[in-house]
């Protein structure tokens, strides 16, 4: 397979035991220790006898997961299923944060590996190929799995952001971005300026301002925040999370103190 960056849908064949005899299903995610195994080009025939009845599945993804749980609902409103669970179709998220609906057709029978994958994600250049596990030998799917997450998605993290932008309350996008930043592995800002911040400071003693568009304004900022030098606003901010590190987890100040930057002790 090629070094270009793919996504896997991982599709199992999920038995209640371990003679086979009991009644199995196909999901996109197991448990530890359920018996389980990965549907692949290199096993697909082997397994073609019990995956026959199962019923056909059909995949669609989406650049969030909570779209594919919006297309599951309507799925189950239009055929008459919006209460209870639907056991037909299963929900996934990708290491990378991509939605994955499998519906399953039970009256159609599975014949071969041809199963229709639905690509719902928004397009754009960097949007990497969806496979599944059944079109790709064992290797390449183990490799999938096993690979770091992505640091480069930048057209999926483009595609996010762009769902939320359209949002016309500019305090609800506000709220996000500081919601946001709660995510672990999210990026943490020290000094927020918005453009109600520059109209309050400089609408008073500058008349024009009001002239200019919010949209001048804030690129305005984002432009002048990307020539903006942080390093000592940084390393006061590391000094003020250090302080609330050591007093959440005592255990820190036994260590010693952290170095400064000649590498000895304050």
């Amino acid at each position: 397979m090629s070094s270009e960056k793919h996504i896997l849908i991982p599709l199992f064949l999920r038995r209640s035991d371990l003679d086979g005899e009991g009644p199995a299903n196909l999901a996109m995610s197991v448990q530890e220790g359920e018996m389980a195994e990965l549907i692949t080009a290199d096993n697909f025939d082997e397994l073609l006898d019990d995956l026959g009845e199962l019923g056909v599945p059909r995949f669609h993804v989406f650049d969030l997961v909570a779209e594919a749980r919006a297309a599951e609902l309507m799925r189950r409103i239009e055929s008459g299923r919006a209460r209870g669970h639907a056991d037909d179709s299963e929900i996934a998220i990708l290491p990378d944060g991509e939605g994955v609906l499998m519906a399953i057709n039970t009256d159609d029978a599975i014949t071969n590996n041809g199963f229709k994958v639905s690509d719902w994600r928004t397009e754009g250049p960097g949007r990497p190929e969806v496979f599944g596990s059944w079109e790709l030998p064992l290797a390449d799917c183990e490799a999938l799995l096993s690979a770091p997450h992505d640091e480069h998605r930048i057209a999926h993290a483009r595609a996010v952001a762009a769902k939320v932008a359209e949002i016309p309350n500019p305090h609800v996008i506000q709220h996000a971005q500081i919601v946001l930043e709660q995510a672990t592995g999210a990026y943490v800002g020290f000094l927020s300026i918005s453009v109600a911040d520059v109209r309050d400071t400089f609408g008073q003693t500058e008349p024009g301002l009001e002239d200019v568009p919010d949209a001048g304004i804030q690129s305005a900022i984002y432009a002048e925040s990307q020539k903006f030098d942080p390093e000592e606003a940084f390393g006061v901010a590391m000094d003020a999370v250090w302080d609330r590190l050591v007093a959440d987890f005592p255990t820190l100040a036994e260590d010693g103190e952290p170095e400064d930057d000649d590498g000895m002790e304050p």
